[in-house]
């Protein structure tokens, strides 16, 4: 039987108990899984993305007074990671074009340095 996480859970995670981060990460695991596929549809990437958020909050470990913070925590590190992504996937896209174009002007003789 799963019973919901208090408060007590907090002083043992900042002293670095890997049970009390067990205990966190199956607790907030799913929904920041959930809320990062909604962000990165396809969500290929949802699952680095939201280990990378908990890999996060296990560093930040010791800066947490209560579960109220540490939720906002893992959301919005989440957001940033996704953004990251989605910011990164942009950038490759533009110079996947780049070199479409380029590979196109090159045989069409085209092709100017």
């Amino acid at each position: 039987m799963k019973f919901p996480l208090s408060d007590e859970i907090i002083t043992p995670f900042n002293q670095g108990a890997p049970e009390a981060f067990n205990q966190i990460f199956l607790e907030f695991y799913p929904v920041i899984f959930l809320f990062v596929s909604r962000l990165i549809y396809p969500s290929i990437a949802a699952g680095d993305i939201t280990s990378e958020a908990f890999i996060r909050l296990w560093e930040n470990k010791g800066k947490f007074e209560s579960l109220s913070g540490l939720r906002p925590f893992l959301f919005r590190t989440a957001k940033n990671l996704a953004l990251d992504h989605l910011r990164h996937l942009r950038i490759e896209r533009k110079k996947l074009l780049e070199i479409q174009n380029m590979e196109r002007n090159f045989s069409e003789g085209n092709f100017q340095p």
